[in-house]
């Protein structure tokens, strides 16, 4: 009995994993300074062409450091996202998960934007924080969601964080 209701379960997770899409997996994601315009924007870029106008006058250093010049077009797509913000000084930006929606063909990637909460002081850099993400190819459609990374309650911030940062 028990065997029979094993492969019966064996037989409808293998069924069900058909008609659902495999995830799309992110191979490499990398984080620079922009000297771009200082506007939120999130591009998929599936072509070499569209790579170099989202990237801007930062298209020859990003894609030397990320080996961009020899990603396939065919099998990968770049997702490039500018936080918009004027300063870099210690944010962070990651790239968390890209999730799938059958039913609607398309797909949300979910990214996190996380600012200076204190600690060991980062250089000050201008410019606008930018997000490269090497992914395998989506063809439908994209949105992005952006998640602001937030302290964790009921732990105090460290001594340097910023005074507009301090809880009252």
């Amino acid at each position: 009995m028990k065997l029979a209701l094993a492969l019966a379960v064996f037989v409808a997770l293998t069924l069900s994993a058909d008609e659902v899409d495999s995830p799309v997996r992110i191979h490499r994601q990398a984080m620079f300074v922009s000297e771009s315009d200082v506007t939120q924007t999130a591009i998929v870029c599936r072509t070499h062409s569209k790579l170099q106008l989202a990237l801007g006058r930062d298209f020859d250093a990003v894609s030397k450091q990320m080996k961009l010049d020899k990603v396939d077009f065919e099998k990968h797509c770049i997702v490039v996202i500018h936080s918009g913000n004027g300063n870099a000084f210690g944010v962070s930006l990651s790239l968390d998960k890209v999730e799938l929606a059958a039913e609607s063909k398309s797909a949300t990637i979910h990214w996190t934007h996380k600012g200076y909460f204190g600690g060991a002081a980062p250089p000050n850099q201008m410019g606008n924080p930018t997000l490269v993400a090497v992914l395998d190819r989506y063809d439908g459609r994209i949105q992005f969601q952006r998640n602001i990374w937030q302290w964790p309650k009921n732990t105090p911030f460290p001594p340097s964080a910023p005074r507009t940062r301090q809880r009252r």
